[in-house]
């Protein structure tokens, strides 16, 4: 199968934007456990690198599961992008329909979910025993 012009376009926009959603939301993640963590270091005195490690640790679990949020905000973006340029009424004028524009968009998303699933799923989990393995040995 040969990726057409529109449908290379179709796709790198809708990963941009898939990734800065995603950019977003680890910075949201890294900053509201940055302050639980705050609450741990108060107890047992860390230090601030160590709350900092800790919740980049913890990040990749936290953004596997809001992935399904960040696709539907994802999605949202990128057709309020196409609406915005007037892109949408271009691509029906070519004779690009709104269902082949899904279709495309769930290639795309299928793709991405299973690349997620084999890859980033383990490497989060791994994070995230290292995370647990590390606090709980500081607490004891």
């Amino acid at each position: 199968m040969i990726v057409k012009k529109y449908q290379s376009y179709i796709y790198s926009l809708f990963v941009k934007r898939f990734l800065i959603i995603n950019f977003i939301f680890f910075c949201i993640i890294v900053i509201i456990n940055f302050f639980d963590e705050i609450r741990f270091a108060e107890k047992y005195g860390a230090e601030t690198y160590f709350i900092f490690y800790l919740s980049l640790l913890n990040a990749p679990s936290l953004i596997f599961e809001v992935l399904p949020f960040a696709f539907l905000i994802s999605v949202k973006l990128f057709y309020l992008n196409l609406i915005e340029k007037n892109e949408l009424e271009i691509l029906n004028s070519n004779g690009i329909s709104n269902f082949q524009l899904i279709s495309h968009l769930t290639i795309i998303s299928g793709i991405i979910g299973v690349l997620l699933l084999l890859f980033f799923y383990s490497f989060s989990s791994a994070l995230k025993g290292k995370y647990l393995d590390t606090k709980n040995s500081f607490s004891n």
